[in-house]
C-alpha cells in the first residue's frame, strides 16, 4: 500500500512545489493530479497501453454504451498518457494536467486496452468517469452533475477509477 502511495505523494510535493514557485500577481494557473486506478483483478497487462483524461463541461454527455460517442466529444481539457513499462499486472499510475482554466467539469477516462487509438468498449477497453459510484457497474455512467471544481489558481487532486463492462 505504501509503494502505491509514495509516488502520488512525491507528483503532489512537486505540483505544490511547481505552483508555489510560478505565482507572480495576475497570473491564474490551476493543476489537476491524481491517480488513474483499474480493477487488479483484471487479466488485462496495462504497462505501456494509453490512457485518455477528458474534462468535460455541463451540456455535453459521454455514452460509453453508444458506439462512436467517446470519440465524437470535443473536451475542454485532455491529457493522453501511457501506463509506465512494457506488461506486467500494472493497475495504477499517476497523471498531471497543468493550465486547467477555472470551471466545473466531469472527468472521464479511457485505457486504450487493444491499442487501436479509439474508444471500443466491445475491443476490451477500460473506462470510468470521476466520482461516480465505485460499486459495481455506477463509475461507467455519467454523474448528474458536474463535479470536479477548479479554481483560478490551485491544486484538484481527483483519482478516478476503471473498469470492463462486456458487451451485451
Amino acid at each position: 500500500m505504501i509503494k502505491k502511495l509514495i509516488p502520488l505523494v512525491v507528483l503532489t510535493l512537486l505540483a505544490f512545489m511547481l505552483l508555489t514557485s510560478c505565482e507572480q500577481p495576475g497570473a491564474t494557473m490551476a493543476m489537476i493530479i491524481g491517480s488513474i486506478n483499474i480493477d487488479p483483478y483484471s487479466e488485462s497487462e496495462f504497462g505501456g497501453a494509453e490512457f485518455h483524461v477528458v474534462l468535460i463541461g455541463s451540456g455535453t454527455t459521454v455514452n460509453p454504451f453508444t458506439p462512436g460517442s467517446v470519440d465524437a466529444v470535443t473536451p475542454l481539457v485532455k491529457l493522453d498518457g501511457t501506463f509506465p513499462g512494457t506488461g506486467g499486472n500494472l493497475w495504477t499510475t499517476n497523471y498531471m494536467i497543468t493550465d486547467v482554466p477555472a470551471g466545473t467539469y466531469f472527468a472521464f477516462v479511457w485505457i486504450d486496452n487493444d491499442g487501436d487509438g479509439t474508444f471500443v468498449r466491445a475491443n476490451g477497453d477500460y473506462f470510468g468517469f470521476y466520482d461516480a459510484n465505485t460499486l459495481g457497474s455506477g463509475l461507467w455512467f455519467q454523474p448528474d452533475t458536474p463535479n470536479i471544481v477548479v479554481p483560478d489558481v490551485g491544486l484538484v487532486d481527483i483519482d478516478i477509477w476503471c473498469g470492463y463492462e462486456p458487451p451485451n
